[in-house]
């Protein structure tokens, strides 16, 4: 039996008091919230698939007790062709149930008087108890509709497929979505369709040659590159006998802020010589639109006391701090401290406020680059390199034998140096290194030829530099080599470290 009922006739036909309060707190909730009745104005098909009925119906989901089951109408005012009735399938499935029916209804939203909004709707709600019968599905979207959307770099156009693609009866949409439009080179995606760029950017690509004209044997150009980002051979030398080669790596990138397509700067030319450290590389130069331009902050100030501080979010993802507006009347907080910028990055701690009131509350102080903040007392201390040498890749006898090899075993490697701290950069000055073997005794030497060796002697935070086809041979059953390299970070600290290995 299926039981409809309103409120006036609630004693009479003996609706549970439960039934009736989950129902009317719901309803209220719609009825009161700026943003539900502007979903329940904007609703256009009352089936999921519909933004507005998703959204409506995702906040009644959550208010409904475990082993009750409910279905949602929002139907067009007066509307003589519906009656907004359950669905078939449904209405089928709760025959032995006795069902009750609470509706409210909107008629408009003012807003802020220019933005006022008049589609009335009556939100009606179903609640039966024993949640949905063995089986039962619903559909997932609208029969037909495709909605289309962008893709996450805003390049081309989506669109997901509303059919039945699983064993029950029922609509969902495909796995994958399915490529609408390309957008072309001066267009985005904006709101499921392509539109042309507002605003971009122009980034640009450093390259830094660490190799540049030099003459080595054909066969052995392709492993000096192999370390870096890229090179090429750049002409003959003696007398076509060998290769003139240049190495580079990528250095960094350099990009510009967000402006119309015709004012963008360009990258700065190519120079014609490589014997400049530091070169743009207009070849790799790309433009990336600037799509996205938060327009909507949500939750509204309005729905958060005077003073409140909470955070937003934009439709394009991204958050700031806000500060209520809406008057709760008494002790209005309008500060509260400490202040978030005053307290490490990530560090949890509780703010009180002018009104004696508590939150919880997350650091935001970032110290400067080669700076640390200090969780117990969040303040910047400078921050202290941490100096890596490793050695990697030890072959023994691979290719041509090293320069002055007479005899015995040779092995070649690569020696790597990292700054792993990640807050701070280190010049690397010297270099010890240390060698003995199964019948020479242990004898050591400092160099000086950093930059020699790597192409350059500073590192910054997080980097690293490397040395390929590091070489040493012996006659010897046994032979051991060590390197210890010092520095002196960016805040004069003395840092330094060490590799070892053995082979026979």
């Amino acid at each position: 039996m299926s039981v409809y009922s309103d409120q006036s006739a609630r004693e009479i036909l003996s609706v549970s008091d439960y039934s009736y309060s989950v129902q009317n707190e719901i309803l209220e909730g719609i009825a009161i919230s700026r943003d539900l009745r502007l979903d329940a104005l904007s609703v256009d098909v009352d089936l999921p698939g519909d933004p507005a009925y998703d959204s409506l119906d995702d906040y009644v989901a959550g208010k409904i007790p475990e082993g009750f089951g409910y279905l949602l109408r929002v139907c067009n005012l007066g509307d003589v062709n519906d009656y907004c009735k359950m669905d078939p399938i449904i209405f089928y499935a709760t025959l032995d149930k006795d069902v009750f029916v609470e509706e409210v209804v909107v008629s408009a939203e003012i807003g802020e008087g220019g933005d006022a909004t008049y589609s009335p709707k009556k939100v009606r709600l179903f609640f039966w108890e024993g949640g949905f019968p063995e089986g039962y599905c619903r559909d997932d979207c609208i029969a037909g509709g495709s909605p289309l959307f962008c893709s996450s770099d805003f390049l081309k156009v989506l669109r997901s497929e509303c059919g039945n693609f699983d064993s029950d009866p029922c609509l969902e949409y495909g796995a994958s979505p399915v490529v609408e439009e390309v957008c072309g080179v001066s267009e985005s995606c904006a709101g499921g369709v392509c539109v042309p760029n507002v605003l971009s950017k122009r980034v640009c690509r450093e390259r830094s040659y660490v190799v540049c004209d030099v003459c080595a044997e054909t066969d052995y150009y392709p492993a000096l590159c192999s370390g870096y980002d890229g090179g090429f051979e750049s002409g003959d030398c003696n007398g076509g006998d060998d290769d003139e080669y240049s190495c580079w790596n990528f250095a960094g990138s350099w990009e510009s802020a967000c402006a119309l397509p015709a004012d963008l700067p360009d990258c700065p030319d190519t120079l014609s010589s490589c014997d400049n450290f530091i070169l743009y590389d207009t070849a790799v130069s790309t433009i990336v639109p600037c799509a996205c331009v938060p327009t909507i902050w949500l939750p509204s100030v309005d729905d958060f006391c005077s003073g409140t501080l909470f955070v937003q979010t934009s439709n394009c993802g991204t958050t700031r701090d806000a500060v209520g507006t809406k008057n709760c009347g008494g002790c209005v907080e309008t500060e509260w401290l400490p202040s978030t910028d005053s307290v490490c990055l990530g560090s949890s701690f509780v703010q009180e406020s002018n009104c004696g009131t508590t939150q919880n509350a997350m650091g935001t102080k970032i110290c400067p680059t080669g700076y640390i903040c200090d969780s117990a007392t969040n303040s910047c201390e400078p921050a202290v390199a941490v100096l890596s040498a490793s050695y990697s890749n030890l072959c023994k006898n691979c290719g041509s034998p090293p320069p002055g090899f007479t005899g015995g075993n040779w092995w070649y490697y690569d020696v790597t140096l990292s700054e792993t701290g990640g807050d701070v950069g280190v010049t690397v000055n010297s270099r010890q290194k240390c060698d003995s073997g199964s019948i020479t005794p242990l004898f050591c030497s400092t160099q000086t030829d950093i930059v020699a060796k790597f192409g350059s002697n500073y590192i910054p935070a997080g980097g690293s530099l490397v040395a390929n086809n590091e070489w040493l041979w012996t006659d010897e059953a046994s032979w051991t080599k060590s390197e210890t390299y010092f520095g002196v970070d960016g805040n004069s600290n003395a840092v330094s470290d060490s590799y070892s290995f053995t082979v026979n």
